[in-house]
């Protein structure tokens, strides 16, 4: 497993990670993003990384996959360069989810290394994490 960029991963990978959480209810905030094309997708993603091109309220972010041998996507990551009052009590510098089909197997630790690892490139040398109190895996 190792974290690949999401001009990185296949418009198929993609489609089928985003299919395992048709019936859940957390979701990954990639999925708001459905009805563009996957091309468009990654353009909107990549505008996430320049403070310049946010909406209000928004702080720039990157956005990573954890993809198996096989091209299959695990989990996706975003690392937050910066925090707002929102991202400072909910959500902080990483948030991260495992597709259902992977969770239990210790990929969501595994994520959050490799995010780590990626953050001290980001010249991040401090990150607050969050956690809800119901989700025990990420606990």
């Amino acid at each position: 497993m190792r974290l690949k960029r999401l001009e990185e991963c296949t418009e198929l990978s993609y489609n089928n990670y985003l299919l395992t959480f048709e019936n859940e209810i957390e979701k990954p905030f990639s999925s708001h993003l459905t009805n563009l094309s996957y091309s468009r997708w990654i353009e909107i993603s990549k505008n996430f990384e320049n403070k310049e091109c946010l909406p209000v309220g928004y702080v720039p972010s990157y956005t990573y996959f954890l993809v198996n041998e096989k091209d299959e996507i695990a989990g996706n990551v975003s690392i937050r360069t910066e925090l707002n009052d929102y991202l400072n009590n909910y959500g902080g510098n990483i948030g991260y989810i495992i597709s259902p089909n992977f969770r239990g197997q210790g990929f969501g630790t595994l994520q959050l290394s490799l995010a780590l690892e990626e953050a001290k490139k980001l010249n991040l040398v401090k990150v607050l994490l969050t956690c809800d109190k119901s989700n025990t895996h990420s606990a």
